[in-house]
């Protein structure tokens, strides 16, 4: 799925993520901003969530999304999951 230049993400809601964090059929999602986005910590949620049902997701690109090695770390803090 591209999403790349729609300019759309500042509109993306929860359910969005939840659909990801769900999904079987998704593979690559492209998600390249021209801007900043601060929803980083609901996709990295839905990826990992994604991988724990054994969604079909394997790439998923985000430039601009994570803007610092601090935010960064926080990514990856944000995509651990609890049973």
């Amino acid at each position: 799925m591209n999403l790349s230049g729609t300019g759309l993400f500042q509109h993306l809601t929860e359910q969005f993520f939840v659909a990801v964090g769900e999904s079987k059929t998704i593979r690559y999602l492209n998600l390249d901003s021209t801007t900043k986005c601060g929803k980083y910590h609901l996709m990295a949620k839905a990826i990992a969530m994604n991988a724990r049902k054994n969604g079909s997701l394997v790439g998923v690109s985000m430039k601009n999304w994570i803007n610092g090695h601090a935010a960064f770390m926080n990514f990856f803090d944000y995509m651990k999951v609890s049973e």
